[in-house]
């Protein structure tokens, strides 16, 4: 649904008390996080992206005027916006872009993700030049996220400047107290202003506050502690609705799905990932922990999105086949589940333990804070866990989480996948920007990962702002030219042109 209208004329002012899901342990340099939902949250308060998803969800430019490649998208020309500083007052140009693109070069998990970046060249105040080993025409969808978020030099210069971030956005950090809070103060000279030419952002202060467990995040919203939050739980949609003011997704939905490890045992083992697949009892986990409130997943792709098939040709519920699959490995061990600690995710994986065991899987359950877990991921440590990702806006984005090449050692494809016909897919997806072609190649790489069963998938996530009566233009943004953008994907809010009543 789109962001509610205001009641009146904004109002310049107030603070704004927002609950997070998560800490992010690591900071707030966009070289060296680990940026989930809540880390987006408040680097888009902090930080401008270079590109944002325009009101179809692909690429425009935000922070950049302009992005052009030439013929086989091996080299793009990316132009700063004339006129925009730093919080600390120094200028956002091509100078300070080359210092982010060596940044993330030199980051341990970014160099990955812009490794097929070769260089890049300044070319004038303004303008740096991009030269890529093969074609990339993904590139500006990669900048909408966390390698988007302009840092400046001042900032990569500082051995702190992890906890003291300095970006271009509409708020300045003040302090951080990590598990506490985090501060933002309005930024007097942002560059920004709204459809009507208001100087922007119209908030005085936004207070950030980590409260990983959603049943004590809710509770602070209604006790009036909190002024808003995030929350992915379709099983409480029509409480929130009727409760409090609400903005919700309507497209390029995340999938939630345990992500299995297809590069240790068992599931390196094609049979014991189509066990567990058809050992999964979609239709009852949809409604005891989705109150039937969104469609089961069958891919990566929900609905409203490029690459979504109503039959993808994954495997269904069928506890017989399931334990026949099993019954094929030799000592196959306890299977570990892993989950963050957050009591409905507890209680989610529970559920599905408890569908394995029936099946004569042997489980166990693993839970950790929402970095560990990502940490895991990341060295390959786990066996499954309890996952969401992939608004399927750009296969390049989801390139980085699936194409072979990321998969060994510290890798961003956690799954491990090695797919010859999923690179191939990927591969083909960054010679082109053509609509229908990326809508068929989707549809490919949505087959492929029902055939191969690289992932158990669960539903299709919906994520959700409750917010207080008072709330104005919650994740409300308009771009430079006056058009809203899409008003929440991935639970990322702005707060640009949020206000109080």
């Amino acid at each position: 649904m789109a962001a509610p209208e205001p009641v009146a004329e904004p109002v310049y002012g107030g603070t704004l008390v927002y609950g997070l899901e998560a800490e992010t342990g690591q900071g707030w340099n966009p070289a060296t996080t680990q940026c989930a939902v809540a880390c987006h949250t408040v680097m888009r308060a902090i930080f401008d992206t270079l590109t944002i998803e325009g009101p179809s969800g692909a690429p425009e430019p935000y922070l950049l005027e302009s992005f052009t490649a030439n013929e086989d998208f091996t080299t793009w020309t990316l132009r700063m916006r004339p006129g925009i500083t730093f919080h600390d007052g120094t200028p956002a140009d091509a100078a300070a872009l080359a210092t982010h693109f060596d940044n993330l070069k030199a980051g341990t998990l970014t160099g990955l993700i812009v490794r097929r970046w070769e260089s890049w060249e300044v070319i004038d105040d303004l303008t740096v030049e991009v030269r890529a080993t093969g074609p990339l025409a993904g590139l500006p969808a990669l900048l909408t996220g966390q390698l988007g978020y302009l840092a400046a030099p001042s900032q990569y210069a500082d051995p702190e400047g992890a906890i003291r971030p300095v970006g271009t956005g509409p708020f300045v950090f003040t302090s951080w107290t990590p598990d506490a809070e985090l501060i933002v103060d309005r930024n007097p000279n942002y560059w920004k202003t709204d459809a009507e030419g208001r100087q922007l952002p119209y908030l005085d202060r936004v207070v950030f506050r980590p409260i990983p467990d959603q049943d004590t995040r809710e509770l602070a919203l209604s006790s009036g502690d909190l002024d808003a939050h995030h929350i992915n739980s379709p099983l409480k949609a029509n409480e929130h609705r009727e409760s409090y003011k609400v903005v919700e997704e309507g497209s390029f939905f995340q999938t939630t799905y345990m992500m299995l490890n297809a590069a240790q045992p068992p599931f390196d083992d094609i049979r014991a990932r189509q066990a567990v697949a058809h050992c999964t009892d979609y239709e009852t986990y949809n409604l005891l922990r989705m109150g039937g409130n969104v469609p089961t997943a069958n891919g990566p792709f929900g609905p409203n999105t490029p690459g979504y098939l109503a039959d993808s040709g994954f495997p269904a519920y069928d506890p017989e086949a399931g334990r026949a699959l099993w019954g094929q490995l030799d000592s196959p061990g306890v299977v570990e589940l892993g989950t963050t600690n957050d009591s409905f995710n507890r209680t989610s994986t529970e559920l599905l333990s408890q569908m394995w065991n029936d099946c004569g899987i042997d489980t166990t359950i693993s839970q950790v804070d929402q970095g560990t877990l990502i940490t895991n991921a990341v060295f390959g440590l786990f066996q499954t866990f309890l996952w969401r990702n992939h608004n399927a806006a750009s296969l390049e984005v989801e390139r980085t989480w699936w194409h072979s090449e990321y998969a060994a050692g510290l890798a961003v494809n956690f799954g491990r996948i090695v797919d010859p016909a999923l690179d191939a897919a990927l591969d083909a997806a960054a010679r082109t920007t053509d609509p229908d072609e990326l809508r068929s190649l989707a549809e490919e790489v949505n087959r492929i990962f029902a055939a191969g069963v690289y992932n158990v998938w669960l539903n299709w996530s919906l994520w959700m702002l409750p917010h207080q009566d008072h709330v104005q233009n919650l994740a409300l943004l308009t771009l430079p030219d006056g058009r809203e953008i899409l008003n929440l994907i991935e639970g990322r809010a702005f707060l640009t042109e949020t206000w109080i009543e």
